[in-house]
């Protein structure tokens, strides 16, 4: 198996353990009546600017453990101080240090809008990440087929979600009309081996609509790589892993911010 199979093998052995824990029936429940309405493609969406989507996260398979002393809350404060425009929170235990409960803790403690970044691969998922707070959900493209993603996108839809729909080459581009409202990350990354091309962003972004959000995730480093990405006119980026790395993560993400308006 390649990194991705053995992540999405993990994935669904730790799902089984939360269905029996919390029946899917009890999700549902904690999700009637009206719900609040999600935040994060609109943040996306505000022009005259690009947008930083900072990401919490302890680990990597790439890696491994990036940031020994990581506090969630600590980081969420010091991202909102600086200024980005929304979170990305990895939930995803076994390979990335993620917990469902940093969904629920970050929500109250900052005002930014949540993305739970994780590999969807079920519709328990969906109700999940709902109930514990998230305004969207990542749904990667290659792990889903085109009936199976259309569902997960309406029922994210149906259930107040926005949608990050990731996509890593040009066979998924044909995928995003499964998923017509949703915002648009082209991943640098190459999830099977974890390697990082930019060229990747400069292939697809113009084969992309330009009425939805599209953001560059993946292999960010400094304002170098900023700048190259600047220059697709894509709507944001989203960094990770550099900003964990960072002495100082919230300082690293203002600078960012400054550099993405400037």
């Amino acid at each position: 198996m390649n990194i991705l199979d053995e992540i999405v093998f993990h994935t669904r052995q730790a799902l089984d353990r939360r269905k029996q824990e919390i029946p899917q029936t009890e999700l549902l429940k904690r999700l009637e009546g009206p719900q609040e309405a999600p935040r994060f493609k609109a943040a996306l969406a505000v022009s005259g600017r690009m947008h930083l989507v900072a990401e919490i996260k302890k680990s990597s398979p790439s890696s491994g453990v990036i940031r020994s002393d990581f506090d969630p809350l600590v980081i969420a404060s010091a991202y909102a101080r600086a200024g980005v425009s929304a979170l990305s929170v990895l939930t995803e235990e076994k390979y990335f240090g993620g917990k469902l409960a940093y969904l629920d803790e970050v929500r109250r403690a900052v005002s930014l809008p949540v993305l739970r970044k994780d590999f969807i691969v079920d519709e328990y998922q969906i109700y999940e990440s709902k109930a514990h707070g998230a305004d969207a959900v990542l749904l990667i493209a290659s792990l889903l087929d085109r009936p199976t993603l259309r569902r997960f996108a309406r029922l994210a839809l149906d259930c107040s979600l926005d949608v990050l729909l990731e996509i890593h080459d040009e066979a998924e581009v044909e995928k995003i009309a499964e998923a017509p409202q949703a915002a648009i990350g082209i991943n640098t990354r190459n999830l099977k081996d974890f390697s990082t091309d930019f060229g990747v962003l400069t292939r697809l972004a113009g084969r992309l609509p330009k009425d939805r959000p599209i953001i560059c995730e993946s292999g960010v480093k400094d304002k170098g790589d900023l700048a190259l990405i600047k220059e697709t006119g894509v709507s944001g980026v989203l960094v990770g892993t550099s900003l964990m790395r960072a002495k100082d993560p919230g300082a690293l993400a203002a600078t960012f911010v400054q550099f993405l308006r400037s």
